[in-house]
């Protein structure tokens, strides 16, 4: 709430008792570890703060992976979030390498119809919209619209936003 209201300091606070109780409860390595990590980098992104975000988003990254291994979900969402993180900076290149990335993994995870891979595909097409490459922006954003149709049918929140998308290319 504290992050919603603007209040950064105090959401920041907060996301750190977090994290310290985390550590207490389920020791250095944990999801729920890595997930507090993340949410004190998600206020710093909030606040503009990116290096310190992607400095958070890393950390709870190696961790992800130290648990669970190279491939499974929270570790491609990870990857998904610091190509976001690199777009907002203006690091298109590499936000597409990590963007890249958390799709691959993402189809390997769930296959090729999925909303995680959507939306992957989806963020591809802002990034490249972003570096003015508008057919390969456009590209991306009709074939995440298709998969968001197949998957959820004409009326539904996705199908909406991916069609927005496609308005803005």
């Amino acid at each position: 709430v504290h992050q919603d209201m603007g209040n950064f300091e105090s959401a920041l606070e907060c996301r750190q008792r977090a994290l310290d109780m985390e550590i207490r409860i389920h020791g250095e390595e944990h999801p729920a570890v890595a997930s507090s990590i993340a949410g004190i980098g998600g206020v710093n992104q909030a606040m503009g703060n990116f290096e310190s975000a992607l400095e958070c988003i890393q950390r709870a990254l190696d961790m992800e992976i130290r648990i669970h291994g190279e491939e499974h979900p929270r570790v491609a969402g990870y990857i998904w979030w610091m190509g976001s993180l690199h777009q907002e900076m203006g690091n298109y290149e590499e936000s597409l390498k990590r963007q890249q990335r958390a799709l691959d993994m993402r189809i390997q995870i769930y296959g090729e119809e999925h909303p995680a891979v959507a939306s992957s595909i989806n963020l591809i097409g802002s990034v490249h919209e972003d570096m003015g490459n508008f057919e390969s922006a456009l590209e991306c954003r009709q074939r995440a619209l298709d998969m968001e149709i197949r998957i959820h049918g004409e009326e539904h929140p996705a199908v909406a936003s991916s069609i927005a998308g496609i308005g803005g290319v």
